[in-house]
């Protein structure tokens, strides 16, 4: 029998929004990874999601099932697509036939990493917090931990809508999904060969994040006097983000994806380290690296890439803030000796440095093509005779990446 092994990255503008296919090619299981920012569902996760159920001989009144619906962090460029396919269900509800039913999702909600055990949902900080949305936030704030704290209430309405959906919340986690040591053993709960091992975040990392943000809202007093303001500092700590992004590894069949929402390097080496790997000495390999928050240069740093090695690196962006970064991809080249890679990018290639131009010059900054651009360190390395590919989209369905060559699934 056939087997099946295939990500897909959609166009998902500035974010993420991925699609795994495993196991057996007569009914396969299925994972979806991220919704992207508002408009990718009804842009492109939906019909690929339709065209999907076609492919499986299922019937426009079938519904298509998903195993697992991870949401790698509560921010808006990750979740809102996953809160417009909840929010559809939900209105379906028992008139009509959904187009997926949900098995598990995967959140780690923002207010119970900073606690809510101690912070009352219905507290005015807390009411404060959730009624800010892109439109509240201040000019000046980090754009990464701005809008993970906007999604406090995005996060907070997933994890009320996939109760209304009885959906299995972080199962088989006890809690919050975490990648600490105890939670070594991989994960088969979703069959199909699919063994999942979760490397972050740690909860050291979380307590830290707890208590910091725990000690602010008390001391500030947030909701009461300025929020604004309070937002405004706290946005200003890139951590936020990077603190709280499940990092997985997908590995059916001898083959293997790293899926690292938008943590930091640092973070991911330190999880795969704990459990002995990703030396110096002794690479970590795998199939698909999905490089985290978007290619973004203050997530990575030229140890990053001589630590984790791939032979398919995915880039979820579309050049907005400026990512993916040229000195990402130049230091992911550095650290490969000349090894054969394939990039593979959501957007095209041109469309991303126009986007990251735009970036620039609205900063002030000045833009050099011949030092800055993708497509002209892309076309050196060409001209060098470096062994590499790039694959872009040619349409809504993205990119796919079949690491058991079958085409059909």
């Amino acid at each position: 029998m056939d087997r099946v092994f295939t990500l897909e990255a959609l166009p998902a503008g500035k974010g993420d929004c991925l699609i795994l296919h495993y196991g057996d090619s007569d009914s396969p299981g299925l994972c979806v990874v991220d919704g992207g920012p508002g408009g990718v569902y009804a842009q492109a996760l939906r019909p690929r999601l339709e065209a999907i159920r076609e492919s499986r001989d299922l019937d426009f009144d079938q519904t298509l099932f998903i195993d697992l619906l991870m949401v790698s962090h509560v921010d808006d460029d990750h979740i809102n697509g996953v809160l417009d396919l909840a929010d559809e269900l939900i209105d379906v509800g028992g008139g009509g036939t959904p187009l997926v039913q949900v098995d598990t999702l995967w959140l780690n909600s923002f207010d119970e990493i900073i606690g809510n055990q101690e912070l009352d949902t219905n507290s005015a900080e807390a009411s404060a917090l959730a009624s800010f949305g892109d439109a509240g936030l201040p000019s000046d704030a980090d754009h990464d931990a701005g809008h993970v704290l906007a999604s406090i209430r995005q996060g907070h309405k997933l994890r009320n809508a996939a109760s209304v959906l009885n959906w299995a919340m972080n199962s088989p986690f006890d809690a919050l999904v975490l990648g600490d040591k105890n939670n070594a053993e991989k994960i088969d709960h979703f069959g199909g060969g699919l063994e999942i091992t979760v490397f972050g975040p740690q909860r050291a990392e979380l307590k830290k994040l707890q208590k910091k943000y725990d000690d602010f809202l008390r001391a500030k007093g947030l909701g009461r006097e300025e929020p604004q303001e309070a937002l405004a500092a706290i946005s200003k700590d890139r951590s936020v983000a990077n603190l709280s992004s499940i990092v997985a590894l997908m590995e059916c069949d001898g083959k293997s994806i790293l899926l690292t929402g938008d943590a930091r390097g640092d973070h991911i080496l330190e999880g795969l380290s704990k459990r002995g790997l990703a030396t110096e000495d002794n690479p970590f390999f795998v199939d698909v690296l999905k490089m985290q928050h978007h290619g973004s240069e203050r997530n990575v740093s030229p140890e990053f890439f001589r630590r984790i090695k791939a032979r398919h690196y995915v880039f979820c962006g579309n050049g907005q803030h400026g990512n993916p970064e040229r000195l990402t991809i130049e230091w992911l080249f550095n650290a490969h000796d000349g090894d054969p890679i394939t990039l593979h990018f959501t957007h095209g290639i041109a469309e991303i440095d126009a986007e990251r131009e735009a970036h620039e010059r609205k900063h002030h900054k000045p833009w050099d093509a011949n030092r800055q651009a993708l497509a002209t360190f892309l076309e050196d390395q060409r001209i060098s005779g470096r062994d590499f590919a790039v694959n872009t989209p040619s349409d809504q369905t993205g990119i796919r990446i079949d690491l058991l060559h079958n085409l059909g699934a």
